[in-house]
């Protein structure tokens, strides 16, 4: 099996006979079995796509939920119950009273604790987003409160997909109509859509051409460039390449088109199509802090550099 970092390498990302393998953690909570159901049954036997569904569950009680899945999926449901190596075309489920992550092409199995804020879908999708980049994929289905809409964001930052089910289909819209809130959910679709859709963008071919590699100096760029600073005042001509590069791929993948002289006229027909490339390039880096004892340091020496100085110095 290729490594992820090999999958994330636009060189080997696409053949012409496979697409990347690509990893969608699919989270819900109360009314779950119902949005799961459905998106099961959506799921063909040739997908290509892994699904690992994070669940809230009792962990008092053994779980059906795998059976229950089976019932209605053309591919093998499996509860993990201990480090499993992810494969294409199948649905990997959590067990009551655990939390599952994923580090390289193993899914990780670690007891709940007590924690009093349990997010195993926030803990999932950030590890997801580390291991995966542009092909994990964060799916919210129905359930109560916030779990999932600060994952979202890790997996928006590493270029991957996220998907939200439409709340008024949700059984219990909270999950899906805080994720959608943050504003970083890039489709919004009823639970049985979402499958053929995700199909759809793995097989995308990549990004190509000269203007899209290297320096990325192409005619495509500055007339990306040009739009937007036209349409929204902000001008992206110094910011770092790779990095629009990176979050530019994206907005051409979910525009079904190869490279960007095919994307400018799509991106100067639509006002809609420049403020999603707009978001896209200004999302914050939320795990600026993630190194606490350099920060902690940083902390502790910072106020010793204004020791003896005044007002003019």
């Amino acid at each position: 099996m290729k490594t992820p970092a090999a999958l994330h390498d636009p060189a080997t990302r696409h053949d012409a006979q496979t697409a990347p393998l690509m990893v969608a953690g699919v989270g819900a909570s109360a009314g779950g079995l119902k949005a799961l159901q459905s998106f099961v049954a959506a799921v063909p036997a040739d997908s290509g796509i892994a699904f690992v569904v994070i669940l809230h569950l009792d962990p008092e009680r053994e779980s059906r939920m795998g059976e229950l899945l089976q019932d209605r999926a053309a591919i093998p449901v499996r509860q993990v119950d201990g480090p499993t190596e992810v494969e294409a075309n199948r649905i990997y489920i959590i067990p009551p009273a655990h939390d599952l992550t994923i580090h390289g092409t193993t899914i990780g199995l670690r007891e709940r604790g007590e924690r009093s804020e349990h997010a195993p879908v926030d803990l999932f999708f950030r590890t997801l987003a580390e291991a995966y980049g542009p092909d994990a994929v964060g799916v919210v289905l129905s359930g109560t409160g916030a779990d999932g809409t600060a994952g979202i964001r890790y997996i928006r930052q590493g270029g991957g997909i996220t998907v939200a089910q439409s709340p008024d289909e949700a059984e219990y819209d909270g999950m899906p109509a805080s994720a959608i809130a943050s504003g970083l959910i890039d489709l919004v679709l009823p639970s049985a859509r979402i499958p053929a859709e995700l199909i759809r963008l793995r097989r995308q071919p990549p990004v190509s051409g000269d203007d899209t590699a290297g320096d990325g100096e192409g005619p495509g760029l500055p007339q990306v460039f040009a739009t937007l600073r036209n349409r929204t005042g902000h001008d992206f001509s110094l910011y770092k390449r790779s990095t629009v590069l990176r979050r530019l791929e994206r907005r051409l993948r979910f525009n079904g088109v190869g490279s960007l002289a095919e994307y400018v006229p799509v991106l100067q027909a639509s006002s809609t199509e420049s403020q999603m490339l707009l978001r896209d390039l200004l999302i914050s880096v939320s795990s600026f802090f993630r190194d606490p004892e350099a920060f902690e340091a940083l902390a502790a020496r910072v106020p010793s550099l204004f020791d003896g100085k005044g007002p003019a110095d």
